[in-house]
């Protein structure tokens, strides 16, 4: 595939910060699973959740914070948001196996990822798992750099393959929470101000009113 090939050619460079995944950063991809048990828990209506397929350089560029363990790295492991864990997992253990409807085989439970790091924090949290998978961790290649001369060869290698690929920039959720938090005080400082001029306006109207009267 064109990700696969521009992966290749991006791994040959001096500093490899790229991974490919089928959802994009910091949202709930597309693609979902039907939890069918979890050890010995079998659900009668087996919940969906959302499902983010990864490769074993996804950790090293997304950068997750972790709550327990690790990101998986065998097709036999899953990580999960804490939102999984609070929603079907009663027990402090987490090491639980999980039987999805996509798995003929059970997966282990490695690690647990915070809601608050990976996701939007305007957007409500859900249970979410992370699951090693090569072949369909396709449709959204992640690069992670500061660097504007990797970022112009990356450029370049998708311009040369002439590659259906657009380049959009990510942002973290805590860089998005910080943005919003400060056009939120910006806000309330207006409002503010604006509420304490009509208030300074209306008391003037009103001392000048009762003078003329009096």
């Amino acid at each position: 595939t064109s990700i696969t090939a521009i992966k290749q050619q991006l791994a040959e460079l001096p500093d490899y910060k790229v991974t490919s995944t089928n959802g994009a950063p910091f949202s709930p991809p597309f693609s979902e699973a039907e939890v069918v048990a979890i050890s010995e828990k079998v659900f009668s209506i087996p919940p969906k959740v959302k499902q983010m397929m990864i490769t074993s350089n996804y950790q090293a560029v997304m950068q997750h914070q972790m709550l327990s363990g690790r990101m998986p790295n065998s097709s036999g492991e899953i990580a999960v948001s804490e939102s999984f864990i609070e929603q079907f997992i009663s027990s402090k253990d987490h090491k639980n196996t999980v039987f999805l409807n996509t798995n003929s085989s059970p997966l282990e439970i490695v690690g647990v990822v915070m809601d608050g790091y990976w996701l939007d924090p305007y957007l409500k949290s859900i249970p979410l798992i992370w699951q090693f998978d090569d072949e369909f961790a396709q449709g959204f290649m992640i690069i992670r750099t500061k660097d504007e001369h990797y970022l112009s060869q990356v450029k370049n290698l998708i311009n040369k393959e002439k590659l259906a690929i657009e380049i959009h920039n990510a942002q973290s959720a805590s860089a998005i929470k910080s943005e919003r938090l400060i056009r939120e005080k910006m806000l309330f400082f207006t409002l503010t101000f604006v509420t304490l001029t009509i208030l300074l306006a209306v008391f003037f109207i009103l001392a000048t009113a009762i003078h003329n009267i009096v």
